[in-house]
């Protein structure tokens, strides 16, 4: 939820006001009224007031940094949105059940993430690479995604933005955050990884067409084959069938033999 800082800083500016007039007066009476009771009185007004204003500094405060925790995973949210749908669509593709990507919000998943033989692993590899960062990052990323319940998005100011700038390529991360008024603060490293993934989603964004094209084989081409357990599977192809757009593969594990496989279901490391 985004909090009102325009109208808690004009209460702030409020409280300066009385307070400065607190000081007016005192000065006054310091001329005009130099009785114990006047000064004391006006001296408790003034600390009356101070005590006023810094509480109201310190809610600002606790606002202020509540308003930047939201919008840092408002923008990782919506930045990491064309990620995850690219990664959708490859499971789309090779008919995989869409819960087979629940996987990813496990908190133990980026554990020997580069070690996995599996078809998920292959995409997030693939992805992470055209965006410049490696597999575990992006699974982060991805798991800070899902964990934001932030009730507004970026996702439209983004395409719109990257659109703006297609000619020029200027897709600066903080001349964005800067347009849309957001409360983000990074480290330097984080800012320069993300403005790397910025510009990198910008101008997948911009490309007139987003589909994936599946890479052309070559009969003996050293191949990986999805199987039907999410798993990936060393193999040769040896014929191709134009008709049914399916290749005979010949495992590496003689165990597994051959067969026709569908052409969306090989990949090339």
């Amino acid at each position: 939820m985004n909090i009102d800082r325009n109208k808690i800083n004009d209460e702030i500016n409020d409280l300066r006001g009385r307070l400065q007039l607190g000081i007016h007066e005192c000065k006054d009476a310091i001329t005009k009224d130099n009785s114990k009771e006047r000064m004391t009185a006006l001296t408790k007004k003034v600390v009356e007031v101070e005590e006023q204003l810094t509480i109201y500094k310190q809610g600002m405060d606790v606002l202020t940094h509540r308003q930047m925790q939201n919008d840092k995973c408002l923008l990782l949210r919506e930045l990491f949105n064309k990620p995850r749908d690219i990664i959708k669509e490859s499971v789309r593709k090779v008919h995989l059940p869409m819960n087979y990507l629940d996987n990813i919000y496990d908190k133990n998943f980026e554990q020997n993430l580069d070690k996995q033989n599996t078809f998920l692993s292959y995409s997030i590899n693939q992805v992470a690479q055209q965006i410049g960062l490696t597999s575990s990052e992006l699974v982060k990323y991805l798991q800070v995604k899902q964990q934001s319940n932030a009730n507004f998005h970026l996702n439209d100011e983004i395409k719109e933005f990257a659109k703006r700038h297609i000619t020029d390529e200027n897709y600066n991360l903080l001349n964005f955050i800067a347009e849309q008024q957001l409360l983000v603060s990074f480290n330097e490293a984080e800012q320069k990884k993300l403005q790397t993934v910025f510009e990198k989603i910008c101008q997948i964004l911009n490309k007139s067409s987003c589909e994936e094209h599946q890479p052309r084989f070559n009969r003996n081409d050293h191949v990986q084959v999805l199987y039907d357990d999410g798993q990936l599977y060393w193999a040769t192809l040896n014929l191709f069938d134009s008709k049914t757009n399916k290749w005979k593969v010949v495992y590496d594990c003689r165990e597994y033999g051959s067969e026709w496989v569908i052409a969306r279901r090989i990949f090339k490391r």
